[in-house]
């Protein structure tokens, strides 16, 4: 919920609705197809593939370093 509440209060612009958007889809997407970690190792499987919540968490780390801050 604490994270919702950041997104809500931070301005919408094109890079920070990139970052949300892709993060949520790959999560539910991801937690949806289990057969798409199906040809990754057992460990990796166990950490990604058990909530949706860690994929997300990791997308949007990296997409937040990766992507410009500036417009």
């Amino acid at each position: 919920m604490t994270g919702m509440k950041l997104v809500v209060s931070e301005e919408m612009n094109y890079r920070n609705t990139s970052i949300v958007g892709l993060s949520a889809a790959l999560g539910i997407g991801i937690a949806e197809s289990s057969a798409a970690l199906a040809t990754f190792p057992v460990w990796f499987q166990t950490v990604f593939g058990q909530s949706p919540v860690v994929i997300a968490t990791v997308v949007a780390v990296a997409l937040n370093i990766m992507l410009p801050k500036r417009d």
